[in-house]
Parts: C-alpha cells; sequence; structure tokens
C-alpha cells in the first residue's frame, strides 16, 4: 500500500471518528495521516476540528495556523483559526483572520458569519468590562467614603485626647507652682492650698 493510500485510510478513520464525536480517536487517526503525510492541510484542518471538539483551543489554533500556511487558499483553514481565536477571546486576532479570509473570498458565508459572532462578542465583552469599571469606581468612592468617616472620626478622638492632656499638664504645672510656694514659708501656721495660689 502506498504512503498517500494510507495516510487517507487514516482519514478517513479519523472522519469516521468525528462523526461519532469520538474527537480523541479522531485526533489519533489524523495524527498518524499527518506522519506519513505532514504536507497535507485537510489532515491538520480536520485534526483542528477534532481538537474544537474537545475544546483545546490552543492545539486548534495551532493546527488551523499550519493548514493556512500549507494552502492559503483553503477557506476552512480560516473559519477553523477565526474560530478558535474567538473561543480564546481573541477578538481583534479574530477579525483579522476573517479580514484575511474574506480578501479571498468576500462572499463567504462561513466567515461573514464567525465575522458577526466576533463582533457581537467583542461588544458585549467591552460592555462588559465598562459596567465592572462603574462597579469598580462605585465600590472604590464607597470606600473613599468610609475612609473620610473614620479620618473625622479619629481626628475628633485625636483632638479630645489631646485636650485633655493639655487640662491635666496644666493642672500638673499649677499644683507645682503651689507646692513651691508653700515650701517659701516657715511651717507654723495654717494655709489653705489651692491649685496655683496659696491662702495664708
Amino acid at each position: 500500500m502506498t504512503a498517500p493510500k494510507m495516510a487517507d485510510e487514516f482519514k478517513e478513520l479519523g472522519n469516521k471518528a468525528f462523526a461519532e464525536k469520538n474527537f480523541e480517536a479522531a485526533i489519533g487517526h489524523y495524527s498518524k495521516a499527518i506522519q506519513i503525510d505532514p504536507k497535507n492541510h485537510v489532515f491538520f484542518s480536520n485534526r483542528s476540528a477534532s481538537y474544537a471538539g474537545l475544546e483545546k483551543w490552543d492545539k486548534a489554533v495551532e493546527d488551523a495556523k499550519e493548514c493556512i500556511k500549507l494552502d492559503p487558499q483553503f477557506m476552512k483553514g480560516y473559519y477553523r483559526l477565526a474560530t478558535a481565536q474567538l473561543e480564546l477571546e481573541e477578538y481583534d486576532l479574530a477579525l483579522a483572520t476573517i479580514k484575511q479570509g474574506l480578501a479571498l473570498d468576500a462572499n463567504n458565508s462561513q466567515l461573514l458569519k464567525v465575522m458577526r459572532t466576533i463582533k457581537q462578542a467583542k461588544r458585549a465583552a467591552t460592555t462588559a468590562h465598562t459596567s465592572n469599571e462603574k462597579l469598580i469606581d462605585s465600590a472604590t468612592s464607597q470606600e473613599l467614603r468610609d475612609l473620610q468617616m473614620q479620618h473625622a472620626e479619629t481626628t475628633r478622638e485625636f483632638k479630645k485626647v489631646q485636650a485633655n492632656l493639655t487640662k491635666l499638664q496644666r493642672e500638673t504645672k499649677m499644683k507645682e507652682i503651689t507646692l513651691d510656694e508653700l515650701e517659701k514659708y516657715p511651717s507654723q501656721g495654717s494655709y489653705f492650698r489651692s491649685i496655683g495660689k496659696v491662702f495664708l
């Protein structure tokens, strides 16, 4: 059996497994076909679709790119690549891929459909991002208001403590003055002592 025929047989086995949604088996068959004929773009396209079936989008992208590299005229390659990029939320790259494909076939229905989906997803993502920013701004504003209230309360407490400390220092000083004044007079006699004053 010739190599091309063997590769085609593996491809047919892969197609059958793919139709049964047995994507792992399909990947195995397509990989064997690729080993025999690594220049066949269809094998890479089909394996890319199988990776997509398993939602292994990075792998799907790699095979789709190789497919396009081997045959830039093969429209399914652009479809596979754009679809995988869409799932990876690489919207700008996906749109660029679509534009490349449409440059070859401006009326390709698959690419036009995917392009509409990409644009809708991009708008939705932008709207969601804007909404999240607004929520963050609102939360930040509330947090700032709370911090300002806490700061004001702390400032009031600090001023109150400072006032009490000043009063205590003043009373202590006045008491020291009173004691100094008492020491200047003889021990005989009666005295009335008040804060900061001496009464004979």
